[in-house]
């Protein structure tokens, strides 16, 4: 489980959130460090491999050359 902290709370909440279902690391990382004014990319990395392992996100890959995420109780068809 990742360890509560601001920017992984935050990390978790952009993913719970209704606005988007699908996000890459470097988007969850820009989201957060405009929300939060700062934010190191290797903590939200570890945010999202942490739930990754806990079964909370599934990453998704859509042949961009990117890792997406989306909750796991959410999947919707990317073509």
């Amino acid at each position: 489980m990742a360890r509560p902290s601001p920017i992984s709370d935050h990390v978790k909440g952009l993913l719970s959130t209704g606005d988007r279902h699908l996000w890459s690391i470097d988007e969850l990382h820009e989201a957060v460090v405009s929300q939060l004014g700062a934010a190191d990319y290797s903590t939200v990395f570890r945010a999202v491999s942490a739930f990754e392992r806990d079964g909370l996100i599934h990453r998704i890959d859509l042949g961009d050359g990117k890792v997406h995420y989306e909750l796991a109780d959410e999947h919707h068809e990317h073509i």
